[in-house]
């Protein structure tokens, strides 16, 4: 379940049992798009969420930009600590994916992978095992480039 940083931000307790009342059930909770409501950042230790999803906003220019990759080292470290898996959303270069890999963000989500897709044309290149995966070896290929030129 997606949730925004305005509905955690609410002081309110009852939705803070109503959320551990779906914890309790099993339901995944996912914060969205974090850091786009300047929302403080103590709520996120009172509430019992799995994943935090950096907006896309965050993403770009973290590997051209010093300001913003350390921005981005922060809010993983953050997540980390509080044990919360991170999706970094809006990838949409090479560079972009390399950095967020190097920096343990292991779900990636954006155009670089593919375009938004209907679930029928989507299971159809989940079928192909191999779709997504030459993707991912030239990536690491040029990687690999970058780190031992000499190769």
């Amino acid at each position: 379940l997606g949730l925004s940083e305005v509905v955690l931000m609410d002081n309110d307790n009852d939705i803070l049992k109503f959320l551990q009342e779906l914890k309790e059930t099993g339901v995944y909770l996912s914060l969205e798009n974090f850091g786009t409501n300047h929302a403080p950042i103590g709520y996120l230790g009172r509430h019992p969420l799995d994943e935090m999803k950096i907006d896309r906003s965050f993403v770009l220019g973290c590997d051209t930009r010093k300001d913003a990759g350390r921005l981005i080292k922060a809010i993983i470290a953050m997540a980390r600590s509080l044990n919360l898996h991170i999706v970094a959303e809006g990838v949409e270069t090479a560079g972009q994916y390399q950095f967020l890999n190097a920096n343990g963000v292991n779900i990636m989500r954006g155009y670089l992978f593919s375009k938004p897709v209907p679930a029928a044309e989507l299971q159809q290149l989940l079928v192909v095992p191999w779709h997504f995966m030459s993707q991912l070896q030239r990536m690491a290929l040029i990687a690999n480039l970058k780190t031992y030129p000499e190769a």
